[in-house]
């Protein structure tokens, strides 16, 4: 990440200007290795976009149904669950509502640490069995480290969210302790809660599920009418056409493939360059590391890069999946 933002100093030195705020990261490509970088991370962008736009949904879904469980005196059918969803497909701003769902969200994580925390205490007192803690590697592990990288799907607003800020000297420290605050829940749940639910707003108790992430198709739309050219001004048909195959494409993945696949596909595909390679292999073009410990650095980022990604993606049975879904329509 720190190699993301030496290779923007760098590029804003070489051309003279206080910014680059549109296709910054896409822009050090350009700079580090020409027309081909550009496309790489554009591409990486928008399809981590997708994966992402193909997940929310289904954490929409699931804590929907939760919480109509919770109130309604029968299960919701589908098509009610359908219905409840229709308006977010109007939401045209994303600032305050996500604001507020990410706000939820850590007071639910608060919640759900109170009560792991009641859990430990009681099960002290009361004759629990103890709980066999071996190490177990194979599958599930790698594809858990795949959904771990996800924790990386920021990397393409880093740029944006420094050259937005009033004092952008002050983002490293900014960053820093965000990523150790984030380290630190990740060990707290791995640690004391080793029985929860995939989603965390499914982990209270009473299936109360609190939080609701408003993100439906609106990112990956932005970025697709974009490359596309569509606009306000070229009229409604083109739009809702570009709309409605993205939805069908999404929904025929999330077909053939789990929440926690989806995940770790977009990890494997998606997070791992953007996080590791090409920050690493930009760093290593633009800024050219005198020191041994600065190029060795980058050699490591790029090369873990290199062998997670393939790892990621093929120990992910999405990949399986959708492979034999093609030969079952073929």
């Amino acid at each position: 990440m720190f190699q993301l933002l030496e290779c923007h100093d760098a590029v804003l030195r070489g051309q003279r200007l206080s910014s680059v705020s549109k296709g910054a990261f896409a822009e050090i490509g350009r700079q580090a290795a020409g027309a081909a970088g550009y496309v790489i991370v554009d591409s990486c962008l928008v399809a981590s976009q997708f994966l992402f736009c193909v997940s929310y949904p289904i954490f929409i879904a699931t804590n929907t149904r939760a919480v109509l469980e919770s109130l309604l005196p029968l299960p919701p059918s589908v098509t009610f669950l359908t219905l409840v969803q229709l308006p977010v497909r109007d939401i045209h701003r994303l600032g305050w509502p996500m604001l507020v769902a990410n706000l939820v969200l850590w007071c639910t994580v608060a919640v759900i640490l109170a009560l792991i925390g009641t859990d430990l205490v009681q099960s002290h007192f009361e004759h629990v069995g103890e709980v066999a803690w071996t190490a177990r590697f194979g599958p599930g592990t790698l594809l858990f480290a795949a959904q771990a990288v996800v924790a990386f799907e920021g990397i393409g607003i880093v740029l944006p969210v420094r050259e937005a800020m009033s004092e952008p000297e002050a983002f490293p420290r900014m960053i820093v302790a965000c990523m150790a605050l984030g380290t630190v829940a990740f060990l707290v749940f791995g640690i004391c809660s080793y029985a929860t639910a995939t989603f965390v707003t499914l982990n209270l108790n009473g299936g109360a599920a609190l939080g609701v992430r408003a993100a439906f198709f609106f990112p990956a739309m932005v970025a697709l009418e974009d490359k596309l050219g569509l606009s306000d001004e070229s009229g409604l048909l083109p739009c809702c056409a570009a709309r409605t195959c993205l939805v069908l494409a999404a929904f025929a993945s999330s077909l053939y493939a789990p929440y926690e696949n989806l995940m770790g596909l977009a990890g494997g595909l998606c997070a791992v360059p953007l996080a590791f390679i090409f920050p690493g292999w930009f760093h290593l073009r633009l800024c050219k590391p005198r020191y041994g410990e600065g190029r060795a650095l980058d050699i490591t980022l790029v090369a873990f890069g290199v062998v997670m990604a393939p790892v990621a993606v093929t120990t992910t049975r999405t990949t399986k999946a959708l492979v034999h879904a093609v030969g079952l329509m073929a």
